[in-house]
């Protein structure tokens, strides 16, 4: 399962913030896209709990990952 790697609290609670900043940001400029990087999918998880209506492209060097994405 691609979830099982959460990363600690203290990292997890900064990503949330950036996550989150990130689709609020979307949201209010109409974006038409978000963007980002993700090694675990976690964020690619984050972000799609969110439901944003913008796009999301997330790029992974992970095999695996790009696989579960």
């Amino acid at each position: 399962q691609i979830y099982n790697k959460v990363p600690a609290d203290d990292a997890s609670t900064y990503t949330d913030n950036v996550i989150h900043t990130a689709c609020d940001l979307a949201h209010h400029t109409k974006a038409k896209a978000i963007i980002g990087l993700s090694q675990t999918g976690y964020s690619a998880y984050r972000i799609s709990a969110h439901r944003p209506k913008s796009d999301v492209f997330l790029v992974t060097s992970d095999k695996l990952t790009l696989t579960q994405l």
